[in-house]
């Protein structure tokens, strides 16, 4: 009886810990415009801040499709 409780409580805290950080990745996505991949544009930070984005912008890992140019909002 102890273990199947135990693997109960177990498996609500991995869902538990996989929905909040899917919804923070998720809000960390959406602070920021991503563009191009990082090859086509070198000079992330400074593309950015030319084009309307004060704050920046860095060259992030998108969803495997590869490395992107993401400015700030």
């Amino acid at each position: 009886m102890a273990a199947s409780f135990s693997g109960a409580v177990l498996c609500r805290i991995v869902v538990a810990v996989l929905i909040v950080s899917t919804l923070y990745s998720s809000n960390a996505e959406a602070k920021y415009d991503c563009y191009g991949p990082c090859n086509d544009c070198p000079h992330c930070n400074g593309w950015c801040q030319r084009n309307g984005y004060p704050e920046g912008g860095q060259c992030l890992p998108k969803g495997g499709a590869g490395i992107f140019c993401c400015c700030e909002r």
